[in-house]
């Protein structure tokens, strides 16, 4: 067997070894994880330069989220809203909104004209390319309730 035989069949070896080591346990009945990523915080520091905070994800990206440019997040309780106000995007961002509510409601993004459903226990995700311009409200439809303006320039 010459040198090249030797190269060939090793490398065929050594591909099928990292094709089994990829391979893992697959389970096609796993769940599906719709919870909000915990993150952690940590500070390191040296002796002459001040703290810088990473923060790392915990858990994994709700689906939708994981090609996302910008992630916007808002909660609503009754008739507050945490994370609304105005956000602003470049043109081509892809935008992932992600909505927990405290009760049964429908997502609206207009001038996209998407709709998401949205419940206690099921946040609703509404990824999408920011292709139109302009300043665009985001309600929980049903309610009629504002959450925020997309600026999309």
């Amino acid at each position: 067997m010459g040198p090249t035989t030797v190269a060939r069949r090793a490398l065929a070896a050594l591909a099928g070894l990292l094709l089994l080591a990829s391979c893992g346990d697959d389970d096609d009945t796993a769940a599906t994880t719709t919870t909000a990523p915990a993150e952690t915080t940590t500070s390191t520091t040296a002796e002459d330069e001040p703290a810088a905070e990473t923060t790392t994800s915990t858990e994994p990206a709700l689906p939708g989220t994981e090609d996302a440019d910008q992630i916007i997040e808002v909660t609503v309780t009754g008739t507050e809203v945490e994370g609304g106000g105005r956000h602003a995007v470049a043109v081509g961002d892809t935008v992932a909104l992600v909505v927990r509510a405290d009760a049964e409601d429908e997502i609206h993004v207009h001038g996209y004209e998407l709709l998401a459903d949205v419940g206690p226990d099921r946040p609703a995700v509404v990824s999408f390319v920011a292709e139109l311009t302009g300043v665009w409200e985001v309600e929980l439809h049903d309610a009629g309730l504002p959450l925020l303006e997309l600026e999309v320039s």
